[in-house]
């Protein structure tokens, strides 16, 4: 009975792995339970041996019962503490560690649980790290962007506005420029490479 169940997956219907275990240790009592007491119905004992027979399958079916509903309580316990901490994960506390009890499947899916929440801390850190470098570069360009182009339109505005007319200024001024511009080329070309990387 107790295969079917898992077969058929019928365990499923509870919403508590307390009442699923509980479930299946009272259907194994009471099977265990019908099973030997037809048994002793068979061998035809006295009324005396049959009660003692029938107290003692009651006191071991709800010992049975009891442990396994404290042992639920612990399981379940434990797996709550471990939901709240995936919560926490969650809600963004990547500092999240839970604390490890025992040695079993639990305990190694907090050790995993914390491992995760170690690689999850980590790769933010380093998000924020590459962001911070991002912005950095962006402030270095538009400032080695703005000195060249501010000296090129100084010598343009001055060439415009003739404050320079002899020739030889003049071309000197367009030679400066044409090496700014040049210079910004290479700037230009360098950030889109990083821009691949």
């Amino acid at each position: 009975a107790t295969y079917l169940l898992y077969r058929w997956r019928l365990t499923q219907w509870f919403n508590s792995l307390r009442w699923t275990l509980l479930a299946t240790i009272v259907l194994t009592v009471v099977l265990i339970f019908v099973n030997v007491w037809s048994i002793a119905q068979m061998m035809f004992l006295n009324p005396s041996d049959m009660s003692l027979i029938t107290g003692l399958l009651v006191f071991a079916g709800l010992i049975s019962i009891v442990s396994v509903y404290f042992i639920a309580n612990t399981l379940i316990s434990r797996i709550h503490d471990l939901a709240h901490s995936a919560e926490r994960l969650a809600s963004g506390d990547l500092k999240t560690q839970h604390k490890i009890q025992g040695n079993d499947e639990l305990a190694q899916l907090a050790r995993t649980f914390n491992q995760m929440a170690r690689n999850l801390d980590e790769a933010n850190e380093q998000q924020r790290k590459m962001e911070k470098a991002r912005r950095d570069l962006i402030t270095w360009v538009s400032h080695d962007l703005r000195t060249p182009l501010a000296a090129m339109r100084a010598m343009i505005e001055a060439m415009i506005d003739g404050v320079v007319e002899d020739q030889e200024t003049i071309d000197k001024y367009l030679h400066d420029t044409n090496k700014e511009i040049d210079q910004l080329a290479h700037l230009i070309d360098d950030l889109f490479m990083l821009s691949k990387l």
